[in-house]
């Protein structure tokens, strides 16, 4: 049995080991801005927010009205939409024309295989009824979904933020395409192309390009984009900004991703991630933690 005081001074290392190794590995943030989210849609015959990229606004958000989700920005008549949130906003998150994100303030989320994460995601509710022409339809649309952010790096293996396309509805959703600035676990930054299959607890990786950072560049623009009704495919691409213009064109990435395998619509949403130590990864930290402050002991003495 352990004494009181063997108790206490492990109680105490503990601590001191917690102290050492928990801010950086639980509490570390993926802290950025959204400037823009835009959906374009086709059949849109006058939408009164005009066109990007080619194709007619079907829905747009400028985070300009200093009023964080779930209030919205407006669709392509004119009527204002309202974001299904995860996590909470701050009442001074939307400023200056932008949302501040930070996953620190998402909800408790697990991914397609399992992983713990804390999640700070906007999802635009859009038409599930696969009957009609409104929302975004696998018979009816080609479409695209665009996330302008600042350009921050993420700070600790498994933070990031993006965009999805996802067919979520009132039973959850089955898969979610998502294109994101991440940091892998191999500590490398990246522009991370993925689908996340939920029916079969699988995230397949479909592309990773090393984030290269043009000179001056403070933004960066994520795209997913259905450009055929006779395919299923979604294509990701990015490009960069600087001081409110585009200095490159988008890089089209060379992976593409099936979509509408299980239902006929698609939801477009934006959001900030960050991963939580699995319970065994937690125990070698806490282990971790208490060498280094028995070394510290031992070089204090």
């Amino acid at each position: 049995m352990f004494s009181d005081r063997s108790v206490q001074r492990l109680a105490s290392a503990v601590a001191i080991a917690a102290a050492i190794v928990l801010p950086m590995s639980v509490h570390a943030t993926a802290i950025t801005s959204i400037d823009d989210f835009v959906i374009t849609r086709s059949g849109l015959v006058d939408s009164q927010l005009g066109s990007y990229q080619g194709q007619p606004v079907f829905y747009r958000d400028s985070f300009d009205d200093g009023a964080p989700p779930p209030s919205a920005g407006s669709f392509f008549n004119n009527t204002s939409g309202t974001y299904v949130v995860l996590g909470s906003y701050p009442v001074n998150a939307e400023l200056n024309g932008k949302l501040g994100l930070d996953s620190s303030l998402g909800g408790p989320f697990t991914n397609a295989n399992g992983g713990g994460r804390t999640l700070q995601r906007s999802i635009l509710p859009t038409d599930v009824n696969p009957e009609t022409q409104a929302g975004l339809k696998k018979a009816f649309h080609t479409f695209a979904v665009f996330g302008l952010f600042d350009l921050t790096i993420p700070p600790v293996r498994g933070d990031g933020y993006g965009i999805a396309v996802n067919d979520g509805g009132p039973s959850g959703a089955t898969e979610s395409i998502d294109l994101l600035v991440r940091r892998e676990e191999n500590n490398n930054v990246v522009i991370r192309f993925q689908e996340q299959d939920f029916l079969n607890s699988v995230i397949n990786t479909l592309e990773l390009d090393t984030l290269l950072i043009p000179t001056g560049a403070d933004q960066i623009e994520l795209q997913l984009r259905r450009a055929d009704l006779e395919t299923d495919l979604l294509t990701a691409s990015y490009r960069f900004w600087d001081d409110g213009v585009a200095v490159t064109p988008f890089t089209l990435m060379s992976a593409s991703a099936d979509f509408f395998t299980n239902n006929s619509w698609a939801r477009g949403g934006f959001f900030a991630v960050q991963a939580i130590p699995e319970p065994g990864t937690l125990a070698l930290l806490l282990f971790a933690g208490l060498l280094a402050a028995k070394s510290r002991r031992r070089v204090s003495a």
